[in-house]
């Protein structure tokens, strides 16, 4: 496949309720994808048991480079805060280059293999990583397992976040890190975490390992580790690895520019054994974990304050509109403004048609919930305005109800409104809401002024 924007999306739709529900036993084999411009191969919402075969992604480097910010193989996971994981992801003999992104003086992104920290138990098994403007290996997810595996030639060969466990490499290799652009050095290797490298070469850089130095506090520096054992590390002259930061055992210290993966018996060396053995001999160094999926404490939902969250946008239809108008909510933030052009009315939405962007009520302990925001009229006489919630469910339907609050313009300034979810439904006996998608304004004729709307939100109602 080339020449497209996302390759292979894998939605799990997995839920914290119902975690066992997302995308599972899957294996993708022997796929090639070339010149796409934001992901090769994405997992998110729930994923697991998945395996990834034989497959190379290709972004096609600066002369493709059209949009921030591609990625060869993707594991996002669940939306933040839905206690979803893609988990158990295992990619074996899979190629990831030329990713790039051209940002400035600004950082540059572009990664081969990329997860985020709502992922688990992702295994890496003779996978390499060439070419791009960031990192070879961008990882935050919990309980990395990399074997025989190669970074060379991207500006982080190999990073990694996660507190411990943290990430195991047995037997890989990083060589000639790179940086193309932007405001953030070439390494080997970083982490903000916890690291252990066994049995692998770190050649041809003078930066081979690194601990994150940004913003930190001498607390976070005092937990962050880096093992390394039966490795080759080349460092420059004067270099060295220090305690307690680097745990350095049976290791060759080089200096740059020598030749050979391995010396006196240690560091890397090319294993084309099957997967499954390779995984069995070294899978009790970095044994599986668990994350018990369980429902969310309900609080506060935003929906709208100051921008859209991704997945959402706004339209309209007939003579009205909506739009974001700067400056006008609360506190000089952004609200959205509603109008009509013409004598005829129409209606304006602000709403998500993904899925993953909903707000599914089952991850969250039983409650009764209100759809809750601030308008503004201004001295403008607005009467008459209706309001609809949606959603994504067959059930249930729902109904135009009048939208609360003073609309005939005494109350200049915000007023707040809350309308339980219950009332929006078109009866009584209809199922409760399974998910929120967003709601629309019907102006049944010409509106005045524009209404503000600002801080918009779901809130449990006991």
């Amino acid at each position: 496949m080339q020449e497209t924007r996302d390759a292979f999306v894998f939605r799990g739709g997995a839920m914290a309720a119902k975690p066992e529900i997302g995308s599972h036993d899957i294996e993708i084999r022997d796929c090639d994808v070339k010149y796409y411009t934001k992901r090769g191969f994405r997992f998110r919402d729930g994923c697991y048991d998945i395996q990834v075969i034989n497959c190379t992604a290709d972004a096609g480097g600066k002369e493709w480079y059209v949009e921030a910010f591609p990625m060869s193989f993707n594991v996002i996971g669940g939306a933040k805060g839905t206690n979803v994981y893609d988990h158990d992801i295992t990619f074996i003999d899979c190629i990831a280059s030329n990713n790039w992104h051209i940002n400035g003086d600004s950082y540059w992104n572009g990664d081969g293999f990329c997860a985020e920290g709502t992922a688990y138990n992702l295994t890496y098994i003779r996978c390499e990583s060439y070419g791009n403007t960031d990192g070879g290996w961008d990882d935050k997810s919990a309980n990395p397992l990399l074997i025989g595996c190669i970074a060379k030639d991207n500006k982080k060969n190999y990073r990694f976040w996660s507190g411990a466990p943290g990430a195991l490499l047995w037997n890989c290799v990083s060589a000639e890190p790179n940086k193309r652009g932007g405001n953030s050095d070439y390494v080997g290797l970083w982490t903000k975490g916890k690291i252990r490298i066994h049995n692998s070469s770190f050649v041809d850089s003078s930066k081979p390992l690194a601990l994150n130095d940004w913003r930190v506090t001498p607390e976070q520096i005092a937990n962050m580790n880096i093992s390394v054992n039966n490795s080759l590390i080349e460092l420059p002259e004067g270099k060295e690895l220090p305690a307690p930061n680097y745990t350095v055992s049976n290791t060759v210290i080089r200096p740059l520019n020598e030749t050979g993966l391995s010396a006196n018996g240690v560091g890397y060396k090319k294993d084309m054994r099957e997967a499954q053995i390779l995984l069995t001999e070294v899978r009790p160094h970095q044994p599986r974990i668990e994350k018990e999926g369980r429902l969310l404490e309900t609080k506060p939902l935003n929906v709208f304050s100051e921008k859209n969250p991704s997945g959402w946008y706004l339209s309209d239809w007939n003579n009205a509109k909506m739009k974001i108008a700067k400056g006008k909510g609360i506190n000089d933030s952004n609200a959205l403004e509603v109008s009509t052009n013409g004598s005829k009315g129409g209606g304006a939405t602000y709403r998500t048609k993904r899925d993953s962007a909903t707000i599914k009520f089952a991850n969250f302990q039983k409650s009764d919930w209100a759809l809750k925001m601030s308008i503004r009229t201004g001295s403008t006489n607005l009467s008459g305005l209706e309001l609809r919630a949606l959603t994504m469910a067959e059930a249930p339907k729902t109904k135009e109800v009048p939208l609360p609050g003073t609309l005939n313009g005494s109350i200049t300034g915000w007023q707040e409104i809350s309308i339980p979810l219950a009332k929006l439904k078109a009866s009584a006996s209809e199922a409760n809401f399974a998910n929120f998608a967003g709601f629309y304004i019907r102006a049944n004729g010409s509106m005045a002024g524009p209404l503000y709307i600002d801080n918009v939100r779901l809130e449990p109602m006991n």
